[in-house]
């Protein structure tokens, strides 16, 4: 069975979540104080989602609530995020995706657009299951 659960802010899940980004190519040479304190707001905020299967993590989303503008400045590496609170924000960046599988990963995604429906998302596309060239995106998330 497979859950799609929000991560409650706690040292246990802090740990848990770090264990599992680390394993991934991606996170693995990330620096750990820019990599902890993200995830830390992502759990303190509720902005993530764990997927679970057979009690192990097998994948992790965390965004962000941002300023439109902010986020049009990061995918131009121009600024760095700026996190804002939700009922003030204008767009969000997504800013951790990691699955063990494809199937998996577009979950994950899929759990972020139905969380904010219309709210414009900024991410950044580096993935083994990707064959997209361009790293930076935008999209503004709708509801089907």
């Amino acid at each position: 069975m497979t859950d799609i659960v929000t991560t409650s802010a706690s040292f246990e899940s802090l740990g848990a979540v770090l264990d599992y980004l680390s394993k991934k190519d991606f996170f693995r040479d990330a620096a750990l104080g820019d990599m902890c304190n993200s995830v830390k707001h992502q759990l303190a905020t509720g902005s993530n989602f764990t997927i679970i299967e057979k009690g192990n993590i097998v994948g992790y989303f965390g965004y962000i609530f941002i300023s439109a503008d902010n986020g049009e400045k990061w995918i131009k590496n121009e600024e760095k995020l700026h996190p804002l609170p939700r009922d003030i924000s204008t767009a969000a960046a997504l800013t951790a995706v990691a699955g063990d599988s494809r199937k998996l990963v577009l979950q994950g995604i899929r759990a972020c657009r139905d969380e904010a429906p219309g709210t414009r998302i900024f991410y950044r596309r580096i993935s083994k299951f990707s064959d997209l060239p361009d790293p930076k995106r935008t999209v503004k998330n709708c509801s089907f």
